[in-house]
C-alpha cells in the first residue's frame, strides 16, 4: 500500500515535469529521459507532450503489481467520453417502447464507442441499430449500420459472418440514395473492399471532391467522412502532396472533434517521414498522436504511438529512449490482450452455463414423462440395435475390403497415367523444340510448302501435349488437387480468340460457322481461362469432328437468370439414344454397330464436365440421331471490373534474349580471362542431349556426360563454368551429382541447372536445399533455358567482382557463412510481405552496418542486399503460383511484398523467362 501511495505521489509530482524532445538530440540524466521539446523552425512541425502524458511515460516502466496497473489505467480514462456514454445509456433505459428514439440512441452509442476504440461495444450497439432500422424501414440508417458493423468486424476480434457481406449490403442501399454523405459512405465501402491501391485512391479522391462541394461544417458525420477520405488519399498518394493532404485531413478531424481520426492521421504522417528515414520529422507527429490517444483513453492507438516512437528512437541510435517507449508499448499491449482474453472467456463461460442448464432441464422433463415406458423401449431398442450393428459391421467389413481393392487398383491406374504423362514430356519436347527452331529459320530458310508441313507437325505436337495434360488433369481431379485460378476476363474478346483458332478449318471445309451473342460486349467475368478454354475447345472440336464439309455449326451465347449459357450446335449425324446418357463417362465408346467409330480417347467430354463443375456449372446435351447435337454449357456469372485483370506483358523477343546472352558471354569471358565458357551437359537421353546442345552450342564450349559418374570424371580434368543435369540417370542420378559437387571445395562454386521431367514440388525443394542454382521442368522452351543460363552467368560475374574487391582473410568459414545466409533468408521469408523489410532492418538484425552487410552479402551470393531480397521474393512467388497457393498473379505479387503488379510481372519475366500467369499451367 505504501508503494502504491508513493507511485501516486510521484505521478502528481511528474505532472509538473514535462518531457522536452529535440529533433537533433535528447538530454539524458541518471533517472532516464527528463526533457523533450521540439526545436522550432520555419518548416518543421513541433509538438510538446502534455504534462499527463509526459508523467505517464516516466511512471509506467516502474509499475510492477496488478493493483498499481489498475490504478494507473483508472487515471487514464477520458471522463468526458465516459460520462457522455453513461448519459446515453441512462436515456436508453427510459425510451419506453419508442423504437425510433431507441434506434437513434443506439446509433449514437455506437459512434461514441467507436470514438474511444471500444470496437466490441460499437458492434453491439450498431447491431441493435440495424435490427430497429429494418423494422422501421429506415434505409439510410440500415446502410450506415451495415457499414459500421462491417468496419467493427474488420478492425476487431468479433465472430460473425464475413464483413464484406455487410459492406456489399451497405453499398447496395447507398447506391439508391442521392445525398452527398451517403455517396461518400458508398465510396469508402468500395475503397475498403478494393485490393488495388490506384483504384482505392480514385474512390477517395471522388469522395473528397463530392464532400468539399457539398460540405456543411455543422454536420459532424460529413466532417468525419471528409477527414477519413483525406486520410485515405494521403495513404495511397505517391507524390510530395501526400503530407499536405494529411494536414488538411487533420484540420477537419480536429474541427469535428473526432480524437480517433486525429490520432490515426497523425500516426500516418509520422509513418510517412519514418519510411523516408526522416525520424526527427516523424517524432513530433507520433508524440501528438500519443497525447490525443491518452487524452481520449484510446489504448490501442496509444500502444501504436508508443511503438512508433520506440522504432524512431531506435533507428536514431537513441536506445535508452527507445527502451522507455517500448516499456510503455508493452504495458498497453499487455492490457489490450488481457482484456480480449477475459472478454472471450466470459462469453464462452456464459454460453456454456446457459446450455448446461437448458440441457439438464430437458433431461429431467424427459425422464419424468417417459420413466414408465423407458425400460421396455430401451430393451427392445437395444436388441434391435445390436442386431443392426452386427449386420452393418459385417456388411461394412465386406464393403471395406472390396473398396480397398478397388482403391488400390485405382491408385495403380492413376499412378500409371501420371508416370506415362511425365515420360511423354521428354519426347514431346524433342518434337516441338526442334520444329519451332526450323520454322523460325534458325537452320536456314525453308520454302513455304515445307513450312506448312512443319506447322502441321507442330500443331499436332501441341495437341499431343494437350492430351498429356488432360491425363494429368484427371489424376489431379481424382486426388482433389485441381483448383480454379480465376482472373477477370472480357468474355467477348476471349471467345473470339478461341474461335479464331478454327478459322482455317472453317475456310478449308467451307463450313457455315455462325456465332449469336446476346450480351454486352464489354462484359467482364471471373473465370479460369485455361480450364474454360479446355471446355470450349472440347465442345467445338466435337462439333467440327461430326460436321461434314459444307455443313453448319451454330454457337449461341447469352445471359439468362444470372447465368451465362453457351450452346454449341452441329447438324451432323447426332448421338444414338442409348449413348446420350453415357457421353460424359470416362473412356466411353459407342457400341452401336451401325455407327461409324469416331476415334478419340473418351476423356474430352468427361473432363469438360468436371471442369464445368469446378466453375459451379454443368454441361448437358440434346441430340437427335440423323439431325445433330447441341451441347449446352451454363455457369453462374461473376461480374468483375476489367481494370482488376492481370496486366499482360508482351512475349519476350527471342532475338533480344540471344543478343543479351551473347553480351553476357563476352563480358564473362573478359572477366574470367577465358576464350569461351565451358558447359557440361549431363543427360542420358541421346536425342534430348543433342537438342540441348543445339540450343547452347552457339554460346558455350560443350562437354557431354551420360550420368553423374562420367560428369565427376570430366570435372577432375576440366575447368567447368556451368552444369546442366538431368535428375533420372543410371549409375549416379542428378541429386547425387549435386551433393558431390557442393560437398567438394574445388567444385562447390560451379553453377548448376537441373533440367528434368520431374515436376514435383518436393523434388524442387530438395534440389534447392542441396544448393542448385536453378530448376527447369520439361517440356521447356529454348528461350527460357537461355534466359536462366544468362542470369547465372551474370551472377557469377558479380560474385567474381565482389571477391576481387573484398578478398577473404579467414580460412574454413563455410559453416559460418552458410549459417549467416540461412539466417538472412529466414528473416526475409518471415517478413516477406511486410514494409518493415529493408536493408536497414536486415543490418540491425545481423548486427552489421549497412555497408558491412552490403559487402558480406555481395561476397557470399553475388547479390546486393536489395537484389538478394528481390531474388527470394521472386522464387517464393514462383512457388506460390506453381502450387496454386494463390488465386491470381496480383495476389502472388502482394503476398511476397511487391506493391506494383506490372513491375512484378516484368521482373518475373526477366528472372524466369516466362510470364507469371504461365506458371499456373505448369
Amino acid at each position: 500500500m505504501k508503494k502504491i501511495t508513493f507511485l501516486l505521489l510521484l505521478f502528481v509530482i511528474l505532472l509538473y515535469n514535462p518531457f522536452a524532445f529535440s529533433q537533433t538530440s535528447v538530454s539524458v540524466d541518471t533517472s532516464g529521459i527528463n526533457a523533450t521539446k521540439i526545436t522550432k523552425n520555419s518548416q518543421a512541425h513541433s509538438y510538446q507532450l502534455s504534462k499527463k502524458t509526459a508523467s505517464l511515460v516516466r511512471l509506467l516502466p516502474q509499475v510492477s503489481t496488478a493493483s498499481e496497473r489498475v490504478l494507473i489505467l483508472e487515471n487514464l480514462k477520458n471522463e468526458k467520453s465516459a460520462n457522455s456514454i453513461q448519459e446515453l445509456k441512462v436515456q436508453l433505459t427510459k425510451v419506453a417502447g419508442d423504437e425510433r428514439l431507441e434506434m437513434k440512441l443506439n446509433e449514437r452509442l455506437g459512434r461514441a464507442s467507436k470514438w474511444v476504440k471500444n470496437i466490441n461495444d460499437a458492434y453491439q450497439y450498431y447491431t441493435r441499430t440495424l435490427y430497429l432500422a429494418e423494422k422501421l424501414q429506415e434505409n439510410r440508417t440500415i446502410a450506415i449500420a451495415c457499414f459500421e458493423i462491417a468496419n467493427s468486424i474488420r478492425l476487431g476480434n468479433i465472430i460473425d459472418r464475413p464483413y464484406d457481406s455487410y459492406f456489399l449490403r451497405a453499398i447496395e442501399i447507398f447506391e439508391t440514395l442521392k445525398d452527398p454523405l451517403s455517396k461518400s459512405y458508398l465510396l469508402y465501402a468500395k475503397l475498403l473492399l478494393e485490393k488495388e491501391d490506384n483504384i482505392r485512391l480514385t474512390y477517395a479522391k471522388k469522395a473528397v471532391e463530392l464532400l468539399k462541394r457539398n460540405l456543411s461544417r455543422s454536420d459532424t458525420l460529413m466532417m468525419e467522412s471528409l477527414a477519413r477520405h483525406l486520410n485515405a488519399v494521403g495513404l495511397y498518394q505517391e507524390d510530395e502532396k501526400e503530407i499536405e493532404t494529411f494536414k488538411e485531413g487533420l484540420l477537419i478531424a480536429k474541427e469535428s472533434g473526432n480524437y480517433l481520426l486525429q490520432a490515426y492521421i497523425l500516426n500516418n504522417m509520422g509513418y510517412h517521414f519514418r519510411m523516408k528515414q526522416e525520424y526527427d520529422k516523424a517524432i513530433p507527429y507520433h508524440l501528438e498522436a500519443l497525447d490525443i490517444s491518452i487524452f481520449a483513453g484510446i489504448k490501442g492507438l496509444a500502444a501504436n504511438s508508443f511503438n512508433n516512437l520506440s522504432v524512431c528512437f531506435r533507428n536514431k541510435g537513441m536506445y535508452k529512449e527507445a527502451l522507455e517507449f517500448y516499456h510503455c508499448f508493452f504495458f498497453f499491449q499487455s492490457e489490450i490482450n488481457s482484456n480480449n482474453f477475459y472478454e472471450n472467456l466470459a462469453e464462452v463461460q456464459v454460453t456454456h452455463h446457459v446450455n448446461s442448464v437448458e440441457l439438464k432441464n430437458d433431461v429431467l422433463r424427459a425422464e419424468q414423462k417417459f420413466q414408465g415406458k423407458q425400460r421396455l423401449i430401451l430393451s427392445v431398442t437395444l436388441f434391435l440395435l445390436l442386431l443392426i450393428v452386427g449386420l452393418i459391421f459385417w456388411s461394412r467389413n465386406k464393403i471395406t475390403k472390396t473398396n480397398k481393392k478397388l482403391e488400390a487398383l485405382d491408385k495403380i491406374k492413376s499412378r500409371f497415367f501420371a508416370n506415362i504423362s511425365h515420360e511423354l514430356r521428354t519426347p514431346i519436347t524433342l518434337i516441338n523444340g526442334p520444329i519451332e527452331a526450323v520454322i523460325m529459320g534458325e537452320h536456314g530458310k525453308i520454302n513455304a510448302a515445307v513450312t506448312n508441313q512443319l506447322t502441321v507437325v507442330k500443331n499436332n505436337g501441341k495437341n499431343l501435349l494437350n492430351l498429356v495434360n488432360e491425363i494429368l488433369d484427371w489424376t489431379k481431379l481424382e486426388a482433389g488437387k485441381l483448383e480454379l485460378v480465376e482472373n477477370p476476363v472480357q468474355i467477348y474478346s476471349f471467345l473470339n480468340e478461341l474461335f479464331a483458332a478454327y478459322q482455317s478449318e472453317i475456310h478449308s471445309r467451307k463450313i457455315n460457322f455462325h456465332v449469336d451473342c446476346s450480351y454486352e460486349k464489354e462484359l467482364s467475368i471471373a473465370i479460369d481461362e485455361l480450364k474454360f478454354a479446355k471446355i470450349m475447345n472440347n465442345l467445338l472440336s466435337n462439333a467440327f469432328k461430326f460436321t461434314a464439309d459444307n455443313g453448319k455449326i451454330t454457337v449461341c451465347i447469352k445471359e439468362e437468370n444470372e447465368k451465362m449459357v453457351i450452346s454449341v450446335k452441329d447438324y451432323g449425324q447426332g448421338i444414338h439414344p442409348d449413348d446420350v446418357q453415357h457421353v460424359f463417362e470416362r473412356f466411353y465408346q459407342s457400341a452401336q454397330s451401325d455407327i461409324k467409330a469416331s476415334g478419340g480417347t473418351g476423356i474430352g467430354l468427361a473432363l469438360a464436365q468436371e471442369l464445368a463443375k469446378l466453375h459451379k456449372g454443368s454441361i448437358c446435351v440434346v441430340s437427335e440421331l440423323g439431325v445433330g447435337s447441341e451441347f449446352i454449357f451454363s455457369f453462374p456469372l461473376k461480374n468483375v471490373i476489367l481494370g482488376t485483370a492481370e496486366i499482360v506483358v508482351d512475349k519476350v523477343n527471342v532475338h533480344i534474349i540471344k543478343s543479351s546472352l551473347g553480351n553476357s558471354i563476352t563480358k564473362y569471358a573478359a572477366i574470367f580471362e577465358i576464350e569461351k565458357p565451358v558447359l557440361l551437359l549431363t543427360e542420358d537421353h541421346k536425342e534430348m542431349r543433342a537438342f540441348i546442345i543445339s540450343i547452347v552450342k552457339p554460346f558455350f564450349r560443350v562437354l557431354e556426360a551420360t550420368n553423374g559418374l562420367e560428369a565427376l570424371e570430366i570435372l577432375e580434368n576440366n575447368t567447368i563454368d556451368i552444369i546442366i543435369s538431368d535428375v533420372m540417370m543410371p549409375k549416379m542420378d542428378g541429386f547425387e551429382l549435386l551433393k558431390n559437387i557442393k560437398g567438394d571445395k574445388r567444385f562447390k562454386n560451379i553453377s548448376m541447372i537441373m533440367l528434368t521431367a520431374r515436376a514435383l514440388e518436393e523434388d524442387k525443394l530438395f534440389a534447392l536445399r542441396l544448393g542448385v542454382d536453378d530448376y527447369l521442368t520439361k517440356p521447356f522452351s529454348p528461350e527460357e533455358l537461355l534466359v536462366r543460363t544468362r542470369n547465372i552467368l551474370e551472377n557469377r560475374i558479380v560474385r567474381k567482382q565482389a571477391v576481387e574487391e573484398l578478398p577473404l582473410d579467414v580460412d574454413n568459414r563455410d559453416t559460418v557463412d552458410a549459417t549467416f545466409i540461412k539466417k538472412l533468408k529466414n528473416l526475409i521469408e518471415k517478413y516477406i510481405d511486410s514494409d518493415v523489410l529493408n536493408v536497414s532492418y536486415l543490418a540491425s538484425e545481423t548486427l552489421l552496418s549497412e555497408r558491412q552487410l552490403l559487402r558480406k552479402v555481395k561476397l557470399l551470393t553475388g547479390y546486393t542486399p536489395v537484389q538478394f531480397i528481390k531474388e527470394i521474393r521472386l522464387i517464393k512467388a514462383k512457388s506460390f503460383l506453381e502450387n496454386r497457393q494463390v488465386s491470381s498473379v496480383a495476389e502472388a505479387a502482394y503476398k511476397v511484398g511487391f506493391t506494383k503488379v506490372q513491375y512484378f510481372s516484368n521482373q518475373y519475366i526477366k528472372r524466369f523467362g516466362e510470364k507469371p500467369s504461365d506458371s499456373f499451367s505448369t
